[in-house]
């Protein structure tokens, strides 16, 4: 009898360490974070993915996987013409993949003060846009003879195309061609006037 409880001893602790590891195996919740991580990821939900890789970022290669998270948001804001907020992303990356090849793309000029101005006898026209606002906003004046328009609307940028939301988007200005201190563009909206805008130093 005196054998016998060694012996059940060891097999309620063995039972208990395998208990443990199961429980361990089926129940981590690193692991569980991660997955549900990956799964937001795979849905684009990147702001989610990116809050759940950060509250685990010494589990497996969490670190990394913010990283091509924001890769990956950023890329998708700069498809869907959200330039500043995907230039913003792109530059904290620090050269991961092939961010600086991405940042050299001449859209990404559009960020800044922009203005035109021209008068003579018969007319007078003064265009500023201001593409520096973190938020994807643009602040517009324009100045053509008796008509003034001044505002703050955010913009997206798609196939060289300028969409302004009032309402609804609106295809206001196209890019004729860019530069990192020249930008040209066509008035859609009104008259198709061609401007050439410098960029405020």
């Amino acid at each position: 009898m005196k054998n016998k409880i060694p012996y059940i001893l060891i097999a309620v602790l063995i039972i208990l360490i395998l208990f443990v590891i199961i429980c361990n195996i089926f129940n981590n919740p690193k692991k569980n974070k991660y997955k549900e991580a990956l799964s937001y990821l795979e849905q684009n939900k990147y702001e989610d993915a990116i809050k759940l890789f950060t509250e685990i970022d010494d589990y497996k290669d969490a670190k990394e996987m913010i990283k091509e998270t924001k890769y990956r948001q950023a890329k998708s804001l700069k498809n869907e013409g959200y330039i500043t907020s995907s230039k913003n992303i792109f530059a904290s990356l620090n050269n991961y993949k092939d961010t600086s090849t991405i940042l050299s793309d001449d859209i990404f000029n559009i960020i800044g003060l922009w203005s035109y101005n021209s008068y003579n006898k018969n007319n007078y026209v003064y265009i500023s846009l201001d593409f520096s606002d973190k938020d994807n906003l643009v602040k517009q004046e324009i100045y053509v003879g008796s008509k003034q328009e001044s505002d703050y609307q955010q913009y997206k940028i798609l196939d060289n195309d300028i969409y302004i939301l009032d309402g609804t988007w609106q295809k206001k200005w196209h890019i004729n061609s860019i530069t990192s201190s020249s930008l040209v563009i066509k008035n859609i909206l009104n008259s198709n006037e061609i401007y050439t805008l410098t960029k405020a130093s």
